[in-house]
């Protein structure tokens, strides 16, 4: 049984891929995510995901530099 049944709270973002002025290198980064709850299962390397639906989406959006806020 498990000793910790704490639930974890997580984003879960959306990623989008950034080219950058070097050759052949992109950046990672994100337009949007969602609150999620974590929940562990029996399997200690598998765990429950749910969208917590009373939360709305979070935009992300970058300021007038291009850096992301």
């Amino acid at each position: 049984m498990f000793t910790y049944l704490k639930k974890m709270w997580m984003l879960l973002c959306r990623p989008i891929t950034i080219p950058t002025n070097v050759t052949g290198q992109t950046m990672l980064s994100t337009d949007k995510c969602r609150i999620v709850t974590i929940s562990p299962t029996n399997d200690k390397s598998r765990f429950v995901i749910d969208l917590v639906e009373d939360a709305p989406e979070i935009y992300v959006k970058p300021d007038k530099d291009g850096d992301i806020l």
